[in-house]
């Protein structure tokens, strides 16, 4: 029995479409794997299986396991866009979501590091790490070089030398978030990651200014902290809370962008 209203049925897919869909659930699954057994741990037919597809498909589209590693490399070591949106805040902000994801032990992370800790010389992916690491500097650079052109952070610094000391350090602590995350309370270590870089990059005189405005006389801030019953902050708690502002024109909300 008709209810008066047309029936509406999709039309089917079209070839382009399907292969698309395939391949995506196929890198999917190649990079979950990767993460959980390494590069060399797992066949192509495996890999059929994870995405819930027919086990002859991943050789239908990729010919052959390496091809298909191969795609799945390029994907996680696909270096970031130029940020949008330079700036010290935004940076950090960037340091501070990729250590969470290391923190919480994503799949992808662990894929991203397995591959990058078999970078060796004679690595078939040596030049997708190396295209890595150079964009990931270059990003890196081009928040610093904003930072101190705002004045945000110190004038000082080199910023083509620092961007990949910080690319270099920022790859460590995620390797040991998933390495050992019994070692460490893996959110103090990302805060604490977060204030050494703050504290190594914001501008020295900045931060003066902003720590006199805030401080007043010692005994005056102390009297207030009892009164309200509230606990003094830590050095570290000081300097997160006395973060330099950026001109508002940088604080315009934009589409994140990481590093990894």
């Amino acid at each position: 029995m008709s209810d008066g209203l047309p029936s509406v049925q999709r039309l089917p897919r079209t070839q382009r479409e399907r292969r698309a869909v395939a391949t995506t659930k196929l890198i999917d699954a190649t990079i979950a794997l990767i993460g959980q057994r390494g590069l060399e741990g797992f066949s192509i037919t495996e890999v059929g299986e994870r995405a819930s597809l027919s086990r002859g498909l991943p050789g239908h589209y990729f010919k052959n396991r390496d091809g298909l590693v191969e795609a799945a490399v390029q994907l996680l070591l696909a270096p970031p866009s130029l940020p949008a949106n330079p700036g010290l805040q935004p940076l950090l902000d960037s340091i501070g979501r990729t250590l969470t994801r290391a923190h919480e032990g994503s799949g992808r992370m662990r894929a991203f590091l397995t591959v990058l800790g078999a970078s060796h010389e004679g690595s078939p992916h040596k030049l997708e790490v190396a295209r890595f690491y150079a964009g990931a500097a270059s990003f890196t650079e081009a928040h610093l070089r904003a930072g101190v052109e705002a004045g945000v952070i110190d004038g000082t610094i080199n910023p083509s030398s620092r961007a990949p000391a910080i690319v270099a350090a920022l790859v460590g602590q995620a390797q040991l978030a998933i390495a050992r995350p019994e070692a460490v309370e893996l959110a103090d270590l990302a805060g604490e990651f977060v204030a050494l870089m703050r504290a190594g990059l914001a501008s020295r005189e900045r931060e003066k200014s902003i720590h006199e405005g805030l401080s007043g006389s010692p005994d005056d801030k102390s009297g207030d902290a009892a009164r309200s019953g509230a606990k003094p902050q830590s050095a570290r708690q000081a300097s997160m809370s006395a973060t330099p502002v950026e001109p508002m024109e940088a604080a315009i909300p934009t589409v994140q962008q990481d590093l990894f």
